[in-house]
């Protein structure tokens, strides 16, 4: 059997020629540096001088030489036989005991007693020791394993891996592998019983936690499964093994596992060694779980001094956590701190005496107490915070006296305006308003714009406004609306107290204002009204009537389908509205209302393209977007349209011709040929945009009867459709067919107006179950999104489906389908109805025509000029497109002239 070359190498290399050769049955076990072992059968190689035993493979190499011929002996028994080689024992295969004993009796003739080759290099005497509260440190660690003179160990335990020993029988005897953790260092270590070591010092540690199954841990280059008996060890080891201070750790560790006693040890032998460590803070909180506040104080401060950087949330946080634990597992080890070690004790005798706090019981019995008291011994910048932090929990308690003094500590700490405030604040409560008083005076002395104040009850904030003066006063007030509280009651009491008792109204208006927009922008559904006839009330008393109007438009606009706003904007005290515009809230008012009709005038005679494009509710330009993405539709052929239909004259129609005269010089619009239809259904206007163009008129308009118009409704009617020619709408028809009779021919014009047969009714979209409540939501969500030109995609909720049908489509659409259109058209009638509207200026003219032109709501008539519009909004057999077109005009209306057109 060729050997291996690995094997002969040592031999050749010393100038030896292999005489004899013999395999074992024995076995040598290799370590990769991995872990991984590699099993070779030992050799025995007898030469011309000595006789070897080796193992070996392409990797790895063993081997060992005696070359006296007494050292190799033939070991015959019963059962098995083996063969001695200087200290090795090694079994023999079966059957090889001639060929053993021919190596025996050739090397005895030839052996000259070469050089022994034997044994390892030795790892070094033994010189650190194991730390007195070490954990986990096998007792042969110290007095075998080599270590530095000053080393100690702390902490270890065995992994659930082994570590091969070859014996010198021929077999592999498997001991733990343990881990070892001193101070300076982290080493694998193993032991065979026979005092073999093995040891690997670790130049990198890690583990990984499984939720199944062993953990798992990285040393050097090697993956080893977790401790035996699995618990905090892995995580204790990389604590410490993190840790630039290993006696404080495991010294806290201790005391976290329930042993103080060892905590007393480790602390004791650090100091007596020297090495660094914050052992302070835990030496403290034991002493705070033995009962001994009073030394816990000295013992912390100290630490804080030594540093001043401890993170103090955190520090309370562990002691509270790990109190009552300390506490029980101290009774149970029957913790006697007259017996700790010496150098501990002299450290605990040279701390200064902790000094006791004025007027707080002593010695502290609190965690948080405590650790006031030592930072205040310390002289830290954050005791103050500290007696903020104890006077808070225990007023919280109802402890109040310990809660003044701890804040009165802090106040002699660091002077701060918030503690006074405090102090006043819990003097006023406890029914002390004289102590309230000083400690607001004092708070003004050092900083006037504290904010806690805007809490008080209003009686309390009269007497901190009372004792402030001059720029401190000044500040007060500009705090006072910077602070304006989200409650109502809270703003009604100070508006109140600003006004009554301070004499000043107009800072009492601007902190209502401020919390009305408030109450806008969070989407109040309370009436507007009342809050902004009561602004414009106090600025009308601070002599402000521009402030005063502008509130007043506020209320109007706020909720323009409540009568009750208009008048009471009308009869607000010391307002001076202008003429023009009393009368025309009274008209609308009226309108609202049964009452009588006021009289009115027009609001606008004259109207050029730009006014006439600034008029329409999706703003300026928003028609020429819209042009751009529709498709219209060629109107029919003129003679189609009016086929057999009567020419309006002048002569014939002197009344209907004036009118239509008057409308059409305030667009800027020749006049157009008119006809008159009859037959079924023959009511509705409706203009074409053929050459020349045609306005169609229904009989039933111009006759007695429930449609009759009279002048006034009937120009509004004429101006509404002769604006669609003038502004160029789109023809948005959706019939594919207009011929033959009046009746088809006004029903495609219907569909145009957008007076749609099928609506969703959106007022059920709407929360609540006021009807008028209802209508003037969806106007305010259309409005703002017009404002802001949104899309779609921005609305949410409520808001989406009336913006939608609205038709304020995304401005990427190529397109609009067949609801956009009827938003669109929606959209041309209410910009129709505005100039209308300010043409005659009769809104009560505007509501007939719009009812009496109707397909759904010439019923609603009756209720109208009986109850007024509230009433006919009210109704909830109303037509939403009725509803809504009408309560956008009284939207508009209430806006004028504020908001309105250029000309007045």
């Amino acid at each position: 059997m060729a050997l291996d070359p690995a094997l002969l190498k040592p031999i050749l290399d010393a100038g030896e020629t292999p005489a004899t050769t013999l395999l074992t049955s024995g076995v040598h076990v290799f370590v990769d540096a991995d872990g991984s072992e590699v099993e070779r059968p030992i050799w025995v190689i007898a030469t011309d001088r000595r006789c070897w035993v080796a193992a070996a493979d392409t990797e790895h190499a063993w081997h060992e030489a005696w070359g006296s011929p007494t050292e190799v002996e033939l070991l015959k028994g019963w059962t098995r036989d083996g063969l001695r080689v200087g200290t090795w024992h090694l079994p023999l295969r079966a059957g090889s005991r001639p060929a053993a004993a021919t190596l025996v009796e050739r090397f005895a003739s030839v052996g000259d007693g070469g050089e022994r080759v034997v044994g390892s290099v030795p790892l070094g005497k033994p010189r650190g020791d194991r730390a007195r509260g070490a954990l986990g440190i096998p007792d042969w660690v110290a007095p075998e394993l080599p270590a530095e003179a000053d080393e100690r160990w702390l902490f270890g335990f065995e992994t659930a891996a082994t570590h091969p020993f070859n014996h010198r029988n021929g077999t592999v005897v498997r001991e733990p592998l343990l881990l070892l953790l001193s101070d300076q260092r982290l080493v694998l270590a193993a032991r065979a019983e026979w005092g073999e070591l093995f040891v690997e010092p670790a130049d990198s540690f890690a583990w990984t936690s499984r939720r199944t199954g062993r953990d798992t841990l990285q040393l050097n280059r090697r993956s080893l499964p977790g401790p035996l008996i699995s618990g905090d060890e892995l995580a204790t080891l990389d604590r410490l093994y993190a840790s630039k201070t290993r006696w404080e750790t495991a010294a806290a560790v201790a005391l976290e596992r329930g042993d103080p006693k060892r905590a007393l040890l480790i602390w004791d032998e650090a100091l007596y060694l020297g090495r660094p460590g914050a052992f302070l803070a835990d030496v403290a909180q034991l002493l705070l779980a033995t009962d001994q506040a009073s030394s816990a104080v000295s013992a912390l401060a100290a630490h804080l001094v030594a540093h001043p950087d401890t993170e103090l949330d955190h520090g309370q946080a562990h002691w509270r956590a790990h109190n009552q634990p300390l506490r029980k597992a101290a009774n149970r080890a029957s913790l006697d701190w007259s017996r700790v070690g010496a150098a501990l004790r002299d450290r605990l005798a040279a701390l200064d005496d902790a000094t006791p706090p004025a007027g707080l019981a002593w010695p502290p019995s609190g965690i948080s107490e405590v650790w006031a008291c030592a930072l205040t011994q310390a002289g830290s910048d954050k005791a103050a915070d500290a007696w903020r932090a104890c006077s808070a929990s225990w007023r919280e308690a109802s402890r109040n006296e310990e809660a003044n003094a701890a804040l009165k500590l802090a106040v002699s700490l660091d002077a701060s305006g918030r503690d006074h405030w405090q102090l006043a604040e819990w003097a006023w409560t406890d029914g002390n308003p004289e102590g309230a008083s000083a400690h607001w005076t004092e708070a003004l002395g050092v900083d006037p714009l504290i904010q806690d104040w805007i809490a008080l009850p209003p009686a309390a904030v009269r007497q901190v406004v009372a004792l402030a003066t001059g720029e401190s006063r000044s500040r007060l007030y500009a705090l006072l609306l910077a602070l304006v509280p989200e409650d109502r009651d809270a703003r009604d009491a100070w508006a109140h107290l600003l006004e009554h008792e301070l004499d000043d109204p107009k800072r009492a208006a601007e902190v209502l204002e401020t919390g009305a927009e408030l109450d806008d922008a969070r989407g109040s559904e309370d009436l507007r009204f009342p809050r902004w006839i009561d602004i414009g009330r106090l600025y009308a008393l601070a002599d402000d009537q521009e402030q005063a109007r502008e509130a007043l438009h506020q209320a109007i606009r706020g909720d323009f389908l409540h009568p009750e706003a208009y008048r009471q904007a009308l009869d607000c005290p010391g307002v001076d509205l202008p003429p023009a515009l009393a009368t025309w809230w009274t008209h609308l008012w009226t309108v609202l209302t049964p009452e009588v009709d006021t009289a009115h005038s027009p609001l606008v005679t004259q109207f050029d393209e730009d006014e006439l494009d600034a008029l329409h509710p999706g703003g300026v330009g928003w028609l020429d977007n819209v042009r751009t993405r529709v498709d219209t539709k060629d109107p029919p052929e003129r003679t189609t349209l009016i086929r057999g239909l009567e020419r309006m004259s002048a002569e014939e129609w002197p009344r209907e011709h004036a009118v239509l005269t008057r409308v059409c010089a305030a667009l800027d619009l020749a006049v157009p040929e008119t006809r008159i239809y009859r037959g079924d259904a023959a009511w509705g206007l409706s203009a074409w945009p053929v050459s020349p163009p045609v306005l169609l008129i229904g009989v039933e308009h111009l006759r007695d009867g429930p449609r009759q118009l009279d002048d006034e409704a009937l120009a509004i009617a004429m101006a509404i459709e002769l604006v669609h020619l003038k502004c160029a709408h789109p023809l948005l028809a959706f019939d594919s067919s207009l011929v033959g009779t009046s009746t088809s021919v006004y029903a495609a014009f219907g569909e145009y107006a957008g007076t749609a047969e099928n609506v969703v009714d959106l007022l059920t979209l709407v929360p609540g179950v006021d009807q008028i409540a209802k209508l003037q939501t969806v106007l305010r969500l259309s409005r703002k999104v017009f404002t802001a030109r949104s899309t779609l995609d921005k609305a949410t909720s409520v808001a989406t489906p009336v913006i939608g049908w609205f038709g304020t489509g995304s401005e990427d659409d190529s397109g609009i389908g067949r609801e956009g259109l009827k938003g669109a058209a929606l959209q041309f009638r209410l910009h129709a109805d505005r100039v209308g509207l300010l043409l005659v200026g009769d809104l009560r003219a505007a509501i007939a025509a719009i009812l009496r032109a109707s397909t759904t709501s010439l019923e609603q008539v009756k209720t109208f000029e009986e109850d007024g519009a509230v009433a006919l909004l009210g109704r909830a057999s109303l037509s939403p497109d009725e509803g809504l077109r009408i309560s956008a005009l009284l939207e508009f209306a209430a806006q004028w002239p504020l908001n309105g057109h250029s000309k007045r």
